[in-house]
Parts: C-alpha cells; structure tokens; sequence
C-alpha cells in the first residue's frame, strides 16, 4: 500500500510547475501566475505595493503598531449623520435605528468601544 500523501502534497504538485513557468521577477507574475492558478484577481481594486497602512472594508490598518480605526471617509459620514439627526426635533424611528446602526458598526474600531 502507498503511504498517503501528507497536507497539502497533493496540491504541491499541480502549484509548482505553474510557479516556475512564471519565473522570479517576471513582468506581471501575478497576473500570469493567479492566471495559471484560475484566480480571479480585479486588477483595478488591487494594490500590489507593500504598505504598512490600509484602507480596507472602512477601516484604515496599521501593522506596525497593530491598530485598526475607522477611515476618515467613514467618520465623515458617521459626523454628517450626527448632524442631520441633532437638526431633528423629533427624529423618526428609522433615523434611531440608521445611527444605532453606524454606531454599533464602529463599536470594535473606537478605543473603549
């Protein structure tokens, strides 16, 4: 009997060969290797430069010093939120429920949230 292969051999095979094909420093590697792999990858949406921050999902994240915050897009619209809702005598239920919604969307990304 043959002995099972382990996690991952199996895939080892069918990933390297399209890896080397590629090569090292090769003009558009990625491409032609998420290409060869049959990843789908949206060129436009994509940044390729390492970063040390990041916007993603509206959050701006910092890995050296291992913090997520929301993005100043996301304050700005939580801020005119505020005020829309603060120029209200009497704001509608639906409008409780849009900042309620903002504001427990923020809870995790706010220092003693």
């Amino acid at each position: 009997m043959l002995p099972t292969p382990g996690r991952g051999e199996r895939y080892k095979k069918n990933f390297t060969p399209s890896f080397r094909k590629v090569g090292k420093y090769g003009k558009g590697r990625e491409q032609t290797l998420s290409t060869s792999l049959n990843i789908i990858v949206n060129w436009e949406k994509s940044n390729l430069t390492p970063r040390q921050a990041i916007t993603f999902l509206g959050m701006e994240i910092h890995s050296r010093t291992l913090v997520a915050f929301p993005s100043q897009r996301r304050i700005d619209n939580l801020l005119n939120l505020i005020e829309d809702f603060l120029s209200q005598e009497v704001p509608p239920a639906q409008d409780w429920l849009t900042l309620l919604g903002h504001l427990s969307s923020l809870i995790h990304l706010v220092p003693g949230g």
